[in-house]
């Protein structure tokens, strides 16, 4: 496939602008110079490009297929966090996540139903950076991906897995199909969040500064309590969860 050397490629050129990135401004985040750019970037992005394609998706798009669509990206998405569920040693959890996959693939059109849920199958999320850090891997400087958003070094070295090798829909033979699924699940994550990106405009002086806090607090806290993301609850405030939850997917989702 002509897609399947693509996020190496892009990994290694990451780690070269990193190296090349000279000047330390933060002890907490060397790379700030680097990463505000990168960070100016995605906020053009997201405002010029992004947000106006979710509004629209929200606007045109029926209520029941939203959910359909979100449920088919969700079904998908638990493969991978069943699989980094196990290597965490979670065991009853990544078994609650097979057999929610099953259940929903089967008896749920294919995950366009969640029947599991209704079942007493809570759904989880997980991915191969928290893993790394569950097994003592340190995060490294905070470090924001184009187009994805903020991450860590560590979270970088596993954002091909996360975001491209997780994803059964990757291998698929067709080019449309990887794009379109990369950006159709990005539009999906992307409109749960319309209301709660307000509130980092609310809450910060520094948007940059904020969403650096909250992501790394919200990031540590996952790793460090081994709970589920929709377990987890305030790092401070309740604004600051739902900011938090908003600096993973806003600039361009899974």
């Amino acid at each position: 496939m002509k897609t399947s050397k693509r996020p190496l490629q892009y990994l290694a050129a990451l780690l070269l602008v990193v190296g090349l990135s000279g000047c330390a401004n933060s002890p907490n985040d060397p790379l700030e110079g680097y990463n505000r750019q990168v960070y100016y970037f995605n906020d053009m992005l997201d405002t010029v490009v992004v947000t106006p394609a979710t509004h629209a998706y929200r606007d045109l798009t029926p209520e029941p297929v939203q959910t359909t669509f979100s449920n088919f990206f969700g079904n998908i998405s638990d493969l991978w966090t069943a699989f980094n569920n196990f290597l965490q040693g979670r065991g009853e959890e990544g078994f609650s996540d097979v057999s929610r996959i099953l259940v929903n693939t089967f008896v749920g059109l294919g995950g366009l139903i969640d029947i599991a849920s209704d079942l007493g199958l809570p759904k989880h999320s997980n991915d191969l950076g928290r893993t790394f850090g569950v097994w003592g891997a340190p995060p490294g400087p905070y470090f924001v991906l184009p187009l994805v958003g903020p991450s860590t070094v560590r979270d970088t070295i596993a954002a091909p897995a996360d975001y491209w090798y997780g994803d059964p829909l990757y291998y698929s033979r067709s080019d449309a199909v990887v794009w379109t699924s990369l950006i159709l699940g990005g539009v999906v994550k992307r409109s749960k969040l319309l209301e709660a990106a307000s509130l980092i405009d609310d809450a910060a002086i520094d948007r940059y500064e904020f969403i650096r806090e909250a992501w790394m607090q919200r990031r540590q806290h996952l790793i460090d309590s081994r709970i589920p993301n929709d377990e987890w609850e305030t790092v401070e405030t309740t604004e600051t969860v739902e900011t938090a939850e908003t600096v993973e997917t806003v600039d361009a989702s899974r």
